[in-house]
């Protein structure tokens, strides 16, 4: 049985009660190391009291909570206070966060095999490898990072979650140091079943075509060139469900999602918002719409949306960026070029009203695609990594 320290950025928390594509990836691996036992897990996390209560279910993970100096007890601002000394008298040539001279002693603690760094600042591990060895410690890749000569030094391996990650990473380095691993999708919680709820609950006519959309509410996102492309259909009868903030739970609004609003009563476009909803009850709330539209415009690393949707027997549209494009197989969802979005977006939309046996098709379609990244997959794949 492996030890493995999972080090997070220090912005979410695990277990993702706050919401969280990666959290929610940390959080399978965990649940399902509940059942088949391969590994030893330790988390390094943010603290709320939430993730605490949460953290008590786990048998076979060991949590360690970073918590804010007003939340401190003497003994624990002691503790902050000797670490911080300890930081500027003996490692002064390292300019890693608070967090992770913490993390660090967490992990000398528990003497783990592996050590990965699952976001946030990479260079912060520099001190992890020195002291652990460069084969202990690994990047898993969230986003577009390439793997810099410094980063090259600390991490041995680097976990990508998608091709197009794998070849960010690796493009700027003679070793090709990646290893694909592909997300999944929550099957315990996206399936195809009935909603808890009805369009009525949300003010939505039953007449409506819906388009859903979910998650972070972004400039790359696309929003706002989905709002445009649905101000197209002249019919009262197509809506926008809008679901997602600008980060995560309790995010304030930005002035990007303000001018989607603004921008929907100018173009009179029928925008239904629900705000951040978990993960746990999403599927209610995605059920209720007849297509799900994601449309990145920047390099989208891999999204987990598709699958999601996929899941729950929504039809879905991509758009030909980045990772997310490898889920295209000709047949389980469409895609189209961000170049001439709006009208792309448009063109497919409409095309899908006007067909209802592709949307059947789709339907039948990506349900088998989604089952191909399921949990259980997704627990061993993750594990083999590390025979």
């Amino acid at each position: 049985m492996k030890k493995i320290l999972i080090v997070t950025p220090n912005v979410q928390t695990v277990p993702d009660v706050d919401g969280g594509a990666t959290e929610n990836l940390i959080t399978i691996l965990l649940e399902e190391n509940e059942k088949y036992k391969k590994n030893k897990f330790y988390i390094c996390s943010k603290y709320t009291n939430e993730a605490l209560n949460e953290s008590h279910k786990f048998n076979s993970t060991g949590f360690f909570y970073y918590k804010k100096r007003s939340q401190l007890n003497i003994y624990e601002f002691l503790t902050r206070i000797f670490l911080i000394i300890k930081k500027i008298l003996c490692y002064k040539k390292y300019t890693i966060s608070n967090y992770h001279f913490w993390a660090l002693d967490i992990a000398k603690k528990i003497n783990p095999d592996y050590i990965i760094a699952s976001g946030g600042i990479y260079e912060n591990l520099e001190l992890f490898k020195d002291i652990f060895g460069r084969k202990k410690v690994y990047a898993w890749i969230h986003r577009n990072q390439i793997k810099t000569k410094k980063l090259d030094k600390i991490f041995y391996k680097g976990i990508c979650v998608s091709n197009h990650i794998c070849r960010v990473w690796d493009s700027k380095s003679k070793d090709k140091s990646s290893i694909l691993l592909r997300n999944c999708y929550d099957n315990n919680r996206f399936y195809l079943t009935k909603s808890t709820l009805n369009r009525k609950n949300l003010g939505i006519p039953q007449d409506t075509f819906l388009v859903a959309y979910f998650g972070r509410l972004m400039k790359e996102k696309g929003v706002r060139e989905l709002i445009y492309s649905i101000s197209k259909f002249k019919q009262n009868n197509t809506g926008l469900l809008l679901i997602g903030s600008s980060f995560y739970k309790n995010s304030k609004n930005t002035k990007y999602q303000n001018d989607l609003k603004k921008l929907s009563n100018k173009l009179k476009v029928k925008l239904y918002e629900t705000g951040f909803i978990h993960g746990s009850i999403l599927r209610n709330y995605l059920m209720l719409c007849d297509v799900c539209v994601v449309p990145s415009v920047y390099q989208e690393p891999v999204a987990l949306v598709p699958l999601e949707a996929m899941a729950v027997g929504l039809p879905v549209i991509i758009t030909d960026v980045g990772g997310m494009k490898e889920y295209y197989d000709g047949k389980s969802l469409l895609k189209v070029s961000t170049k001439n979005l709006i009208q792309n977006l448009y063109n497919k939309i409409k095309f899908l009203r006007k067909n209802p046996k592709l949307l059947k098709k789709l339907k039948i379609n990506g349900l088998k695609l989604a089952k191909k990244y399921q949990r259980k997959d997704f627990y061993f794949n993750f594990t083999n990594i590390f025979k």
